[in-house]
Order: structure tokens, then C-alpha cells, then sequence
């Protein structure tokens, strides 16, 4: 799954928990919650400190520096909302999945799971998987199913169009 796809900030992680509908399945669990406008790291980064429009943005000035630096063009500075991705995808594992090296293949597992099916969900929304213990001695493919199953019980799974 490509990073742009990724849900990484704790407090998105923590806003989907709390307000979005949950799916479960014995091997995963699918939140799902719709973009709030309020809250897009579009508009977050996009908004000057104060009302003037000539102000920079409220990213901070060594952040802003380093990302020119590395030919980084961050939001405000360039692209357009276009260029922002609209599905954000988290993966999380507690401890009941295992030791460190079973949760970290379980989420490998998940990610490529979902690589695949990226192009066939709706776009507009936050999704949070959380690995149950049985899919560490899950297959690919058994996830990849169970994964559907969530997506489509969300109904946010766009037809295949089998031409």
C-alpha cells in the first residue's frame, strides 16, 4: 500500500476509533468513517495563523525549509487538493495478535491485502483495520477475502466492472 494511502496521525487513529462504524470478521476489524471537512489535513495546513492572507502557513519554519530543501513541495506552497489522496487507510495490531514479530506481519498482511482493493473503495473515507489473533496463520488470499466481506458489509465498495 503506497504511503499517500496511510493513515498515520495518532489523533486521526483516535477520531475514527471513537466515531466511526465498526465491521468485525474472526480476522480483522474494519472502522469506517467519512472525511470531515472540518478536520482534512487539507484545510489544517492550508489556513494562514492569522487572518492575513500574506502570513505563512502554520507549518514550522525548519519543517517548511527542510521540505524545500529535499525538493518537497508541501500543500500550501503548491499542488492542489486533486493531488491529496481521498481514501486514508490505518493499520493497527494489538498485543493479543503476538510477540512484536506477529504483529508486524500481520500488518504487512493487511497492507497487501488492501493494495489490491484501494481502486475499488469509495473515496471520502478513513478506515482503521485492527488485526485479530487468527490472521497471523491466515493466508494472502484469506485475508484478502475477509477484507472484501468488511468492505462490502461498509458498502463502500465500488462494483468490479468485469467487461
Amino acid at each position: 500500500m503506497q504511503r499517500k494511502f496511510r493513515l498515520t496521525r495518532s489523533e486521526d487513529f483516535k477520531r475514527v476509533r471513537r466515531s466511526g462504524k465498526s465491521y468485525a470478521h474472526p480476522l480483522v476489524v474494519l472502522i469506517v468513517q467519512a472525511h470531515d471537512k472540518r478536520s482534512s489535513p487539507v484545510d489544517q495546513r492550508s489556513t494562514p495563523q492569522s487572518g492575513n492572507a500574506d502570513k505563512r502557513s502554520t507549518i514550522p519554519a525548519p519543517v517548511r525549509d527542510k521540505r524545500r530543501d529535499l525538493g518537497e513541495v508541501p500543500f500550501p506552497f503548491g499542488g492542489s487538493a486533486l493531488d491529496q489522496p481521498l481514501v486514508k487507510i490505518g493499520v493497527a495490531a494489538g498485543r493479543t495478535v503476538g510477540t512484536a514479530v506477529y504483529r508486524n506481519r500481520a500488518k504487512r498482511l493487511l497492507r497487501e491485502a488492501m493494495r489490491v482493493l484501494i481502486p475499488n473503495i469509495a473515496s471520502g473515507f478513513d478506515l482503521v483495520l485492527i488485526a485479530r489473533p487468527g490472521l497471523v496463520s491466515a493466508t494472502l488470499e484469506e485475508t484478502r477475502q475477509a477484507l472484501l466481506t468488511l468492505l462490502q458489509r461498509a458498502k463502500i465498495l465500488i462494483p468490479l466492472n468485469e467487461s
